[in-house]
């Protein structure tokens, strides 16, 4: 009798202890996961500091981005259609 009130009250404590512990783990997992997600939506709020609705547009070089799509594009072969 004595050892099954033992075990009793050992897998009562027991589910006790796991209950406060996963959910002290599940908090701080969502609230690192809350934290990186903020600051990710910081850095993006400060990136973009223009109003909504207005567009901008990045120049770039013509020449370069010509370099950069031939060579990788590879060489073009130009060709006749035949009827």
């Amino acid at each position: 009798m004595k050892y099954i009130l033992f075990i009793v009250v050992f897998v009562f404590l027991f589910g006790k202890i796991i209950k406060y512990a996963l959910k002290y783990w599940f908090s701080s997992k969502l609230k690192e996961a809350q934290k990186e997600f903020d600051q990710n939506r910081n850095f993006q709020n400060a990136s973009s500091q223009q109003k909504e609705g207005t567009i901008r547009v990045d120049k770039t070089s013509d020449k370069s981005n010509k370099n950069q799509s031939s060579s990788a594009a590879g060489d073009y072969i130009d060709y006749e259609i035949v009827k």
